[in-house]
Parts: structure tokens; sequence; C-alpha cells
């Protein structure tokens, strides 16, 4: 079944495999399409590429389907390059990229956490500097000095080059925010109140206790003195460094908090040249702050989900999800049920009669009241939970189908000469029967990617999708939650799985019509 004869005049399933190719270039990309890190920064006249180094970081990307996908998307075009190659050096290079590739993922997935923004050697220094300053007790009779820390310039000297680009960058995104929607409503920065109030109370409380402050230091000089001759006042010499030492450490939070604004302010001028990913310029996992009040006077591309997080990244970043459940769901069924269907078709009889009855109980067995009882079990609803889940209640389907087929084909006369050859049973299941009847399952496969990704979505909706999650089911769970004050939350999901279940049915559609011989004619 090639291409050409797949979509041989049949439009809709033109449309429904552009569409599909859309969404998984999206999928498989997404990061560049919505991400708070930039895909290159020219900063202090030095070049960055923060998107590149982040790209396979676990603590950036805490979900190991992102991973996935990023992995994926780097030896992606690799793997297509390796079809221009002739010979067997074809297939070799696409096994050393396919082991590249799991070998990546593995690594970075499951046991390299890394960021560029974290330093060990300036961690340790500045551990070790914080220690000694503790450890500097004042010699007794002697005026205790102040205290130091906190202090935004202890804290700079000991951060490496990304962990200052990443400050700059993230005072960056609040300031084009405020800016961008001004006219909305000037309260939507979150994270510029946030700083507004802190500088207000610690203000507010410097200025309320500073005559006491400076009576209290006057006393702990004097106890000081004292405490030589007269040990007996060495706790409420205590008493009173303690509450100086509380008044000192609100005036140094103030000056770090001031400090850094100052420092972000110049840093932020600094950076000559950016571009950001293409679409938002925010990670699904990240809260952009806002009002969900503001919903209603906002477009769409700036609308927040119930938890602040941005909803067209977590729409972008959604349809992995989709696309993980859907073939992968899919394929785990297949490979259940395509080796039982081959055995109960084949030996039929006996073995027959008994896999169909366990078949018949199977199907009998609830998927959503089996999820609900693996997730009390297990406390989890991950998203391998639900693949597994929907894969061992949907391969019944597929075993259907091919044990059909293989009742069918066990009778053609290529079998008798088979077996006349002397070929053993084992042989000519996988070599002769199995390719033959994977024409059914080939036309089945776009229904059963459709049915695994609506029981999920519908699993996530009900509630039993994983949590801070950015799946589709999830969204319209919150749209429903917020619905109908801020209707606006549930369409955009619904919409985007209504288009990407259409495209799979025409290309199924087309599938099935090309495997089918009679309409070939």
């Amino acid at each position: 079944m090639t291409i050409r004869i797949l979509f041989k005049n049949r439009p809709l399933a033109i449309v429904g495999g552009f569409v599909l190719v859309l969404f998984f270039l999206m999928a498989l990309w997404a990061p560049f399409l919505a991400c708070s890190k930039p895909i290159c920064v020219v900063y202090k006249g030095q070049w960055y590429f923060p998107l590149f180094r982040y790209l396979l970081s676990s603590l950036f990307f805490t979900k190991k389907i992102d991973l996935f996908f990023n992995a994926l998307g780097l030896f992606f075009l690799p793997f297509l390059v390796t079809f221009f190659i002739k010979g067997r050096w074809r297939l070799r290079s696409q096994c050393v990229i396919v082991l590249l590739f799991c070998s990546c993922f593995i690594y970075f997935g499951f046991f390299k956490v890394y960021d560029p923004a974290i330093s060990v050697r300036l961690n340790q220094e500045r551990q070790e500097e914080y220690l000694r300053q503790l450890a500097d007790e004042p010699m007794r009779g002697k005026p205790r000095p102040r205290l130091q820390l906190p202090s935004w310039d202890f804290e700079l000297a000991y951060l490496n080059d990304y962990a200052k680009l990443n400050l700059v960058l993230a005072q960056k995104s609040i300031e084009d925010q405020a800016l961008r929607l001004h006219n909305a409503d000037t309260r939507y920065s979150h994270q510029q109140e946030e700083f507004k109030n802190q500088v207000d109370r610690l203000t507010s409380e410097l200025q309320g206790g500073k005559e006491q402050y400076q009576e209290h230091l006057k006393e702990e000089t004097k106890l000081r003195r004292l405490v030589v001759r007269n040990p007996t006042v060495q706790p409420l010499l205590l008493k009173v460094e303690e509450d100086n030492e509380q008044y000192e450490e609100r005036e140094n939070q103030l000056d770090y908090l001031i400090d850094r604004q100052k420092w972000l302010d110049q840093e932020i001028k600094k950076i000559s040249f950016i571009v950001m990913p293409l679409i938002r310029p925010y990670h699904w996992e990240e809260e952009v702050g806002g009002d969900q009040r503001l919903n209603s006077k906002l477009p769409f591309q700036e609308l927040t989900r119930i938890n602040r997080k941005d909803l067209v990244a977590a729409l972008i970043f959604g349809s992995r999800i989709s696309l993980l459940v859907g073939f992968g769901a899919t394929l785990l069924a297949c490979a259940i049920g395509i080796p039982m269907g081959l055995a109960a078709g084949f030996y039929g009889g006996k073995c027959d009669i008994a896999i169909s009855r366990f078949v018949e109980v199977w199907e009998a067995m609830p998927t959503f009241f089996m999820l609900m009882l693996l997730v009390t079990l297990l406390q989890t609803k991950a998203i391998p939970i639900v693949i597994a889940v929907i894969a061992l209640f949907g391969w019944t389907t597929c075993f259907r189908f091919v044990r059909a087929e293989t009742f069918r084909q066990r009778e053609m006369l290529y079998i008798d000469a088979a077996r006349a050859l002397g070929f053993s049973n084992l042989r000519i299941l996988c070599v002769h029967v199995l390719p033959n009847s994977l024409i059914a399952v080939l036309a089945l496969l776009p229904f059963d990617i459709m049915g695994a990704i609506t029981k999920e979505s519908g699993l996530a909706f009900l509630g039993l999708g994983e949590e801070r999650s950015c799946s589709w089911g999830v969204l319209m769970d919150e749209g429903r939650q917020a619905f109908p004050a801020e209707s606006m939350l549930l369409w955009p999901p619904a919409i985007v799985l209504t288009i990407l279940l259409l495209a799979i049915a025409f290309v199924g559609e087309a599938v099935q019509s090309a495997a089918n011989p009679k309409e070939r004619l």
C-alpha cells in the first residue's frame, strides 16, 4: 500500500494527513513553539542558546514525556537523512540513530540531572563563605559587627553566566507581559505586584521599629561591656542581640530587593538580540501570573488556566500526550492481540475455544472501573498507567480481526505448500501468515488510535487523568470547573481534540478503502 494509492482521489484524506503531520511536528518541536527559554540571545556581547542547553534538562522539563519528545526531535532529522543513503548502510545508520536516541532518553530521563545555571564549584564556595561568616564571633566586650546577610552582592558573586541570564530573561518576560497587557488591566503582572508589596511591607516594618532598634543597639553595646565582669547578663544580651539581628536582617532584605531590581534593570539593557519561540514565550509548567477574572478581557493567545499557567503553551504540549497515548496504547494492544489472534486462528480447536472464552470474559470488564481500581491501588494517575489500562482492555478488537484473517489464511494453498516443505508452525506463522494478516490490522489502527485518544481524554475529563498535566482532557476538565463563568477555557482543547480525531478518521477511512481490493478497482 503506497502513499499514492492511499491518497489518490481522496481530498479529505489529504487534508487529514496534512493535519496529522502538523500535529506530529508540533508535538515533536513544541519547545520551539512555546517556551520561556530563548532559541538564541546576545547578552553582554556573547551568544547564548538557552533552549538547546535546557532541551534535555529534567529540572526544566520535569515530565519524562517531554524529555522523550525532545530527544526524538533531536534525532528525527538525522533519521530522515538516512533514507537518502543507498545500500546496506541505510539500515545500519538507522539502527545507530535509534540506539543513540534510546541511550540519550534513558540517560537524561532517568540518570542525569543537570541545569546549566547550577555550578557545583560556585555553590560549594558560596556555602563555605556563608558558614565562615556565621562562625565569625565578635570578641567579648567589643561591639558586634552589623549583620551582612542577606546581600545581593554576595549572591551575585556566586552566580554563573547562565544563572544571571535566567534572572534577566525572567525579569524581561515580566516587563514584556505587563507592557503587552497594560490596556487590559495593569494588575495583570502578578510578579510586579508581589515585589511592590514586599518592599512596602519591609519599609513599613523598618520605619516602625527604627527607634526601638537604636535603643536596643545602645543597650547591646552596654551589655557587651558588662558581660565581661558579670556573666549573669548573658541571657539578656542574647535576647537583645536576637532582636537587633532580626531588624538588621529585614534591612538587608529590603536592600537585597532594591539592589536586585536595580541590577536587573541595568542588565536588561545589555540584551542586544533575542529570538524567542515562535508562538508563546512561556513553558506550560511555569506560572505566568495574572488574574482569572481578566480572561474575559484578554485575547485567546493570552488566556491563562485556572492554575495561572499559559493555555496556548499547554495546548501545544498537550498534543504530545494525545499522540503518545494514541500510538502507545494501540501498539501495546497490537502486541497483545496479534499473537493471541494468530494462535487462536492457526491452531483452532481447544486453543481457539480457551482463548475466545477468555476474551469474552475480559471484554466484560469496564475500562473506567479498572482504571479507578488501579489508581486506588497504585496511588498514581501517571500517563504510563493510563496507556497500559487502555491497551490491556482494548486489544480484543485487534485479536478478533487477526483471528478471523488467520482462519482464512491457514486454508490457503501456500500454507499447505509450506508444510510440505517441512517448515515449522512458528515459521509459517511469522513469515507467511502474519504479514498477510496485518493488512486487516493496518485498516483498524487509525480507529484504535482514535479510541485510545478519546478514552484518555474522557478519563482525564472525569478527573482520572495525570495530575499537573497539560493533557487536553485535563484542560477540558479545568474548563468544566470554571464553566460557565470562563467558558473560553473549555472550547480550545475541545476544538483541537476534535480536529485531531477528524484528521485520524479521514486517514483511517482512506487506509480502509485502500486495503479493500474491490474499492481499488
